[in-house]
């Protein structure tokens, strides 16, 4: 992970600008002068940092240094190689092209499906981002979940919807004995529901279901009173337990 320095002969191309290591090409050397390590480490701080601090918790966990905006270049650059991995295999099946492969996850008892939109900040100014949700559990209470997994992606939902029925297919949801699907009210996605799996149960989420409890008991005892409060306690109590 630390630095390391290697001497190696440069040559420009001819009539052309710019040049080439031909050892780096043997070597596997990274054009980005960061280590595939390096880089894996850059794109999982992504997940949750901003690009400066992720420079800095790079640089206190290993001795490398690397500034923001080099690790905003990589991260975008393996952005943009998955999204366009992803979208050729849902060009490939679609079109016929390309077998279905067999699920990763195979006999599938209670599959659930989530998906929500949420508005983020780019270079471009304000982008609604969708993302979407996949796990199965046992029938049983309580259980956890298992095979956690999620995909973002600026898209319509009419694209959206080829990307989350080829990642319902791969996770084995669509093949599972039970679908559910925990969302939010938002009609896209319920039109997804039910193209996909119309089969499948709704459940919206809690915290969206609460919204309308609030502004319920706020039409009938005010808004914050005591009473409202109350009554809105005691809802929220049985709308979990039943």
């Amino acid at each position: 992970m630390g630095d390391v320095t290697i001497q190696r002969a440069y040559y420009n191309k001819i009539n052309a600008k710019g040049g080439y290591y031909p050892l780096d090409k043997s070597l596997s050397i990274p054009k980005e002068n960061c280590s595939y390590a390096v880089q894996e480490a850059m794109s999982l701080f992504a997940i949750e940092d901003s690009f400066s601090e992720r420079a800095n918790k790079l640089s206190k966990l290993f001795p490398v240094k690397v500034s923001a905006s080099t690790i905003r270049r990589i991260t975008q650059k393996y952005g943009k190689d998955i999204t366009q991995t992803q979208s050729a295999e849902v060009d490939s099946v679609f079109s016929h092209k390309k077998p279905l492969s067999a699920p990763d996850i195979k006999s599938v008892v209670r599959g659930y499906v989530g998906l929500d939109g949420v508005m983020v900040p780019t270079r471009e100014g304000y982008k609604e981002m969708k993302v979407m949700t996949t796990y199965d559990t046992p029938i049983a209470k309580d259980a956890l979940a298992n095979n956690l997994h999620y995909q973002a992606m600026f898209a319509k939902p009419d694209e959206l919807g080829e990307h989350l029925w080829l990642m319902l297919k791969n996770r084995g949801i669509i093949d599972g004995k039970e679908i559910i699907w925990v969302s939010d009210g938002a009609r896209w996605i319920w039109r997804l529901k039910e193209y996909h799996t119309p089969e499948g149960k709704e459940i919206l989420d809690f915290i969206h279901a609460l919204e309308h409890l609030k502004d319920f008991v706020n039409f009938v005892y005010g808004e914050e009173t005591d009473k409202s409060n109350d009554l809105l306690n005691d809802m929220k109590t049985k709308l979990r337990e039943s």
